[in-house]
């Protein structure tokens, strides 16, 4: 039996053991140096070696990297994971965890290397796996080391290499070693921010490129701000060509060489017969159509509501379409997979569709600068009616044809006309004042000195597609009743909405608007013979675009916007106005906020504009906007004061 007094022992004994617990110089050293840190990487180099073995070029990548772990959270990252596919095969892995016993340091290498395959959702499987290990008693002052080789089977996947991480960087090298037949190329990006150290020499047959680099800090890691291909300093290397016997073959000398690798992947693409049932669909889609573009949204817009998009894209399966007979048959697919469905159906309707290459806004390269499969992530369709291109995106929802996926807005597209030729074309940025929520309001003060009201709602563009995403998910009308509370809330939580009506609900080509009552206690002031409203009853919709502090990143925006308030008040019999609020408009390149009132005989009319310009805003940007929100800010807490009548 313990007792309380052997109890008090033992947890004074476990409690001082934990404090004075020995950790390294080294560790103390660089806890000093970073602070706010959970992990240093002590160094990190590569090294790929590009040869040829007869005909073919052989690239062989061999990685190394150490890393400190400076607090407790050191535990939760004991678990590493590889990832090859198809493109890639990894071995000779070593890895250990070294930890400071007794004064010294002590490693513990690892044995248990797991192999898996890694499914997609709805158990979709393709070529990834990963390779999966566990570090041994990981705590603070731990380190870690790991080195592999990776194969790397095709030449136009030599990825990017960042000069920085989330986590700061002692030590970086990246050194490159290519026969001097093979011409390589290295696209920089950020890097003038950079100070690092490049050589070039030569040895033998080979030059070698090597880039080393000391004290990278770490970058905030922000789920918010924008991709990190945008922030962090890399460089993209690439085989231009190689020459042997005399004979030049280009690899990736220029755009026009990535897509001709591209159309390759597509020669075999849906050459064998249509299916029947998908000739019958496309002309009962296509019968009353008049126009090629009435065509066009027929089946664009049954594809978007009838194929289900999944996302297994890796290995292969990432760059070659399957084809429409069997997308039609499965009723799901990937980007690629729905482009070619939707190519063959408008084939059937007498249309031509252009498979197009794109990169979505979280890729920040062009194609004339980087031509590599870095450039772009995504496929989708495009149809041009009276040289107007349409860019048809099937993995969306409720999209109109008017309106590409939001996340490609400002990009390129890589547009396949034929074998030899394609166009680059820059999709729009669709404006604000297509992007809309228009409000329209009536409000009176009841004999309870409530307010009452009525109102339609109407949305419009990207507005109208992420409410009618958001209401695909809502399954029942108690659910659907506390939706529609949450986004037409005003005024205060004491919002009561009454009644609501929805019209032209999941409809593509019109505005989408919701009717509705409702009433709010205990909003207005009365004090003697004064009445105090605050007409503002949409606050959220302004300190929406406001970032409280600004995050440390660029903020990457879906869409421009346009919110349009009206309200009519209705001033109760009895009473005049005392005083109404000034009239106010701010503005800069970013953002345009403007409050105005009216009067008319018994009634005030209220309106409140906003509309934003910018998709993507800096920090410095941040604190302008912030800065025009604060100015308008108090002017949406004035109120309108009512006095009684003199009788």
């Amino acid at each position: 039996m313990i007792t309380k007094r052997l109890l008090n022992i033992l947890l004074f004994s476990c409690f001082g053991a934990g404090v004075n617990a020995q950790y390294s110089p080294e560790l103390n050293s660089y806890q000093a140096k970073y602070p706010n840190e959970s992990l240093v990487e002590l160094e990190n180099t590569n090294v790929l070696e590009i040869g040829m073995k007869g005909d073919k070029i052989t690239i062989l990548e061999k990685s190394y990297s150490e890393k400190i772990y400076l607090n407790s959270t050191a535990k939760y990252q004991s678990k590493e994971s590889l990832h090859y596919s198809y493109f890639y095969n990894i071995d000779k892995i070593e890895a250990s965890s070294v930890n400071y016993i007794d004064g010294k340091y002590k490693e513990f290498k690892v044995t248990d290397f797991k192999e898996k395959d890694e499914f997609g959702s709805v158990a979709f499987h393709d070529d990834s796996k990963s390779i999966n290990f566990y570090y041994n008693g990981l705590d603070i002052g731990s380190k870690t080391k790991l080195a592999y080789q990776t194969h790397i089977k095709n030449p136009r996947f030599l990825g990017a290499y960042y000069f920085g991480d989330f986590n700061p960087i002692e030590k970086y090298s990246l050194k490159i070693i290519a026969d001097k037949n093979i011409a390589m190329n290295f696209i920089q990006m950020y890097t003038d921010t950079v100070n690092f150290e490049f050589t070039k020499s030569e040895k033998g047959n080979k030059n070698i490129y090597q880039w080393k680099y000391k004290n990278m800090n770490s970058y905030p890691n922000n789920s918010e701000a924008i991709n990190h291909k945008y922030r962090i300093p890399h460089i993209i290397p690439h085989i231009k060509y190689y020459t042997q016997n005399k004979d030049t073959t280009y690899i990736l000398n220029s755009t026009k060489d990535l897509y001709k690798w591209y159309k390759s992947l597509t020669k075999e693409l849906n050459t064998e017969p249509c299916d029947n049932s998908i000739k019958t669909l496309v002309d009962s889609l296509t019968k009353d159509c008049t126009t090629n573009l009435e065509k066009a949204k027929n089946i664009y817009y049954w594809t978007q509501q009838n194929i289900k998009y999944v996302a297994f894209e890796n290995g292969l399966g990432g760059f070659i379409p399957r084809n429409a007979n069997e997308v039609y048959q499965k009723k799901y697919g990937d980007c690629k997979d729905n482009s070619s469905l939707l190519e063959q159906m408008l084939k059937e309707a007498g249309i031509e569709g252009h498979l197009t290459w794109i990169g979505t806004r979280r890729i920040p390269y062009k194609y004339e600068e980087v031509y590599t499969p870095v450039v772009d992530n995504h496929m989708i369709l495009t149809f041009f009616d009276n040289n107007k291109p349409y860019f048809l995106d099937a993995t969306g929802r409720f999209l109109d044809i008017e309106l590409p996926s939001s996340f490609i807005q400002g990009k390129e597209a890589l547009v396949a006309i034929d074998d030899e030729n394609y166009k680059i074309i820059e999709v729009p940025i669709v404006a604000n004042t297509d992007n809309i929520i228009a409000e329209n309001l009536e409000i009176s003060i009841d004999s309870n000195n409530a307010i009452i009201g009525k109102g339609y709602r109407t949305y419009f563009g990207y507005e109208k597609t992420n409410i009618f995403n958001r209401l695909d998910n809502v399954k029942d009308n108690k659910k659907l009743k506390e939706f529609y509370r949450n986004i037409l809330e005003k005024g205060n939580n004491n919002f009561l909405l009454d009644s609501f009506n929805e019209t032209n609900k999941y409809a593509y080509d019109k505005e989408f608007k919701v009717d509705y009552t409702f009433n709010i206690n205990n909003y207005i002031n009365k004090n003697g013979n004064n009445i105090y409203v605050n007409l503002n009853l949409n606050p959220y919709d302004v300190t929406a675009v406001k970032e409280t502090p600004p995050l440390k990143g660029t903020v990457d925006y879906s869409h421009r916007f346009s919110g349009k308030y009206y309200t009519k008040f209705n001033i109760p019999e009895g009473y005049e106005i005392e005083y109404l609020p000034k009239d106010i408009k701010v503005s800069n390149d970013l953002i345009s906020i403007e409050i105005n009132y009216k009067q008319e005989g018994n009634i005030i009319h209220y309106n409140h504009n906003i509309s934003t310009q910018f998709l993507m805003i800096t920090v410095p940007q941040q604190k302008e906007v912030n800065k025009l929100i604060d100015k308008i800010q108090r002017n949406f807490k004035e109120v309108v004061v009512l006095k009684q009548k003199e009788i």
